[in-house]
């Protein structure tokens, strides 16, 4: 499993934090979707976990957009090329993708707002946690709340679970300590 606990990424000699308090966990062996509106700072998570996917032989592979500006077959294959690692050789894919249609293709979607982490969980979990059937409507159920009512949603289910780290569904525990990130196998 690929962690952090209280990433905060601020813009170079800005007092603008880009990412903030973000405490998220990505399931090894699956495949994990990250998504937001422009700006929302998925790359700049993407980037942070980079310094990890690079010392060794990748369990973890981070996929920024992999799939953007292809057609919908080829968009398949790709996601199938992911799915079939996965499967075969264990690996964990963190992808940002920009097509809201494929989110029941993943196993585990994050989703950050505002440069907040609002939701982690499945598919289901995630159409009910936002209020939607469409994952299409995603967005637009986001700009549906200020971002505080989102934020005041996430921390009250985390607390209620126990455990700020861990997505909407049962996962092996991970600890790490504030402003880490670790990987560790389930």
């Amino acid at each position: 499993m690929l962690t952090c606990s209280e990433l905060s990424v601020r813009a170079d000699r800005s007092e603008h934090l880009i990412l903030e308090g973000i405490n998220a966990a990505f399931p090894a062996k699956q495949l994990n979707a990250l998504v937001g509106p422009s700006g929302c700072g998925k790359t700049t998570l993407l980037k942070a976990f980079l310094g990890l996917e690079l010392v060794s032989s990748p369990e973890c592979l981070i996929c920024d957009e992999v799939t953007s500006g292809l057609d919908p077959l080829s968009e398949d294959q790709i996601i199938a090329l992911l799915r079939s690692l996965v499967e075969a050789q264990g690996k964990t894919f963190i992808c940002t993708i920009h097509n809201l249609g494929k989110l029941p293709d993943f196993d585990h979607i994050t989703v950050l707002y505002e440069g907040r982490l609002v939701f982690q969980g499945d598919f289901e979990a995630l159409k009910a946690w936002f209020e939607i059937e469409d994952p299409l409507k995603l967005y637009h159920a986001l700009a549906e709340r200020p971002l505080d009512e989102w934020l005041e949603k996430w921390n009250k289910a985390t607390q209620e679970r126990g455990d700020p780290g861990l997505p909407l569904r049962n996962l092996p525990t991970v600890h790490a300590s504030p402003s880490s990130l670790s990987t560790a196998s389930p």
